[in-house]
């Protein structure tokens, strides 16, 4: 009985993967003449090329591509609407009932109470970074404010949320 070395190559097992490793690393003899008339100038003198590493096709591109699309806007058309829009601002008017507003905007996110005022409160619809601020005096609107978000507010409000959940504290 032979004992192997642990690197060898000539053990039973190990002889097709040697003879396919050998084969892949094996030099071509490349003259300049046949490099550059027969197989062009890019012909590599090692031949590792493997068939079923090769790039993807221009329509799995493209497929994949179309994919994502369609994904991204089946993403945004069912998305639910965001309620702080102008038009339910512009729709709300001094000496509106509470009722009427809560029927346009939904029930209020945070109601806060004025602390020297007896009948004044402060309602607050949210959406992101966007709200709506009416205060009511008697179950009546006095006042309203509309803050709309722009893009780079909406994304720092979000990437605060995300830290806040990861528990980074974000000044």
């Amino acid at each position: 009985m032979r004992i192997l070395e642990k690197d060898s190559g000539d053990a039973p097992q190990f002889v097709p993967f040697v003879k396919e490793t050998r084969r892949m690393f094996e030099i071509d003899e490349v003259s300049a003449d046949r490099t550059r008339h027969e197989a062009g100038f890019f012909l590599c003198a090692v031949q590792w090329y493997n068939s079923r590493m090769r790039l993807p096709r221009r329509r799995t591109i493209w497929f994949i591509a179309a994919l994502l699309l369609a994904v991204v806007v089946g993403a945004w058309c069912f998305m639910p609407r965001s309620r702080i829009t102008q038009v339910n601002f512009d729709s709300i008017y001094d000496g509106m009932d509470e009722a009427y507003v809560a029927a346009i905007l939904g029930d209020a996110d945070q109601i806060s109470y004025h602390p020297r005022v007896v009948d004044l409160q402060i309602h607050d619809w949210r959406n992101g970074a966007s709200f709506i601020r009416v205060t009511f005096r008697d179950r009546k609107v006095k006042d309203k404010r509309i803050h709309r978000a722009g893009a780079w507010e909406t994304f720092t409000w979000c990437a605060k949320k995300g830290a806040a959940k990861l528990g980074v504290k974000w000044n």
